[in-house]
C-alpha cells in the first residue's frame, strides 16, 4: 500500500503542471466506462504497460478508483496496476494539454486514494504490532511458568518463539508525530536545562558562587 501511495503521488506530480478543471459531465461519463476493473478477485489480472495517452489515462483512473477503496481483496490487483504504470513515461505518452486535462480529472480521486492507502497501511501495521504484543505476552507467561517448574525440579515446556520488537506505526492521513528530541515550538530551552554535551560554557559562574567569594577574600 505504501508503494501505491508513492506511485499515485509521483504520477499526479507529473500531471499537475497547468492542470485544467474538467467538464464534470464528461468526467462522470468516462469514470463509468473506466470502472470495470475488478475490485475483488482471487488472482489479479495482468496489466500491460500503457502504450498511448488514452491507455495510460484509462489504467490510471482504474488504479485510483481501486486504491480509493483499498482492501485485502483488491490490494494484489492494485499492485499489478502500480507495476504497470510506475515506469510509464507519461510525458512522452501525453502532450502538455492531455496531461493537464488528466490531472484535473483525477485530482480529487487521487487525493482520496492516497488517504485511503495511508489509512490502510496504518491499520495493517497496527494489527501486526498488536499481534506481536500478544505473542510477547504469551512468551512471558510461558517463561514465568517454566521458572516455577524449574523451582520445583519439574520438566519445563519449550518456548518455540522469540519475542518481537514493537515498531512505531504509520500515522493515518492528516496525523503527524513529533520526533523525539524536537525542540520546543518557541525554540527556547527551558531554564535549568544543562547543555547537550554536559559542559558549562566558558565564563559561566558556578551555581554556588564559589569563585566570586574567593575573589572577594583575596
Amino acid at each position: 500500500a505504501q508503494a501505491t501511495t508513492s506511485a499515485i503521488d509521483s504520477i499526479q506530480a507529473k500531471l499537475t503542471a497547468g492542470a485544467t478543471t474538467p467538464d464534470p459531465g464528461r468526467f462522470r461519463e468516462k469514470r463509468q466506462e473506466n470502472t470495470a476493473a475488478p475490485t475483488s478477485a482471487p488472482t489479479p489480472k495482468p496489466v500491460a504497460k500503457p502504450t498511448s495517452c488514452e491507455d495510460f489515462s484509462t489504467k490510471y483512473k482504474e488504479l485510483i478508483d481501486m486504491a480509493a477503496k483499498v482492501s485485502d481483496e483488491n490490494i494484489a490487483q492494485i499492485k499489478v496496476y502500480v507495476d504497470a504504470l510506475i515506469d510509464a513515461d507519461v510525458e512522452t505518452l501525453c502532450d502538455a494539454a492531455e496531461r493537464s486535462t488528466l490531472a484535473g480529472e483525477t485530482k480529487a480521486k487521487a487525493e482520496e486514494a492516497v488517504k485511503s492507502t495511508k489509512d490502510y497501511t496504518g491499520e495493517k501495521e497496527t494489527k501486526v504490532e498488536e499481534l506481536k504484543k500478544k505473542v510477547n505476552e504469551d512468551i512471558a507467561k510461558q517463561n514465568s511458568v517454566n521458572e516455577k517448574l524449574e523451582e520445583r525440579d519439574e520438566a519445563t515446556v519449550p518456548t518455540v518463539a522469540q519475542t518481537y520488537a514493537i515498531q512505531p506505526t504509520t500515522p493515518k492521513a492528516g496525523e503527524e508525530k513529533t520526533p523525539e528530541g524536537t525542540p520546543p515550538a518557541g525554540g527556547k530551552t527551558p531554564e535549568g536545562t544543562p547543555p547537550a554535551d554536559g559542559k558549562t560554557p566558558e565564563g559561566t559562574p558556578p551555581a554556588d558562587g564559589e569563585n566570586s567569594r574567593r575573589h572577594s577574600t583575596s
